[in-house]
């Protein structure tokens, strides 16, 4: 148990050799229980959400050449029974990845500064820009960002209409 303390009864029976039954019965007599993963964290405030007025580009666009389409998402990583999270900025085309940010807080300026870290490392601004609809794209700080962009090529969907027509 000290090396493997995922191990439950099935697979400390197989690396003892002996009856699943008997090592259940070892364990549960000396209250021996296998480490549990932490549960996927969420937020509740997110529940129940409406959509944005953003359209999904990815199913309208194919990207023909590098820098037309980044695409961002963070992800979770349990750490020393912690969550660290890890946001990437991704460019559609290459599969490359553009900027990251890790932190153990998740929030728009989580996000924003991995945008600001891709756009810092490659000097380009993409013409699109996709992510989820998780409450930190959602939010003032990114969207103000989105709408005031840090030069003219920076430009997303602000109505479905104008995204629809290809008017940016």
């Amino acid at each position: 148990m000290l090396k493997h303390p995922a191990y439950g009864s099935p697979r400390v029976a197989i690396a003892l050799k002996i009856n699943e039954k008997r090592a259940a019965r070892v364990m549960r007599k000396y209250g021996l229980r296998p480490a549990r993963r932490a549960k996927t964290p969420y937020k509740p405030a997110d529940q129940g959400q409406e959509s944005l007025e953003y359209p999904c580009i990815l199913s309208l666009l194919s990207p023909v050449a590098p820098d037309v389409m980044w695409a961002s998402d963070f992800t979770f990583i349990c750490y020393r029974g912690a969550f660290v999270y890890l946001c990437t900025v991704l460019d559609v085309f290459t599969g490359e990845a553009l900027g990251f940010n890790i932190s153990r807080t998740h929030d728009a300026n989580f996000v924003l500064l991995a945008i600001r870290r891709a756009i810092e490392r490659t000097g380009i601004v993409p013409q699109w820009f996709h992510s989820d609809q998780g409450s930190e794209y959602a939010s003032g700080i990114v969207r103000t960002f989105r709408v005031r962009p840090l030069a003219d090529r920076f430009s997303f969907p602000i109505h479905r209409k104008e995204a629809d027509r290809g008017i940016v």
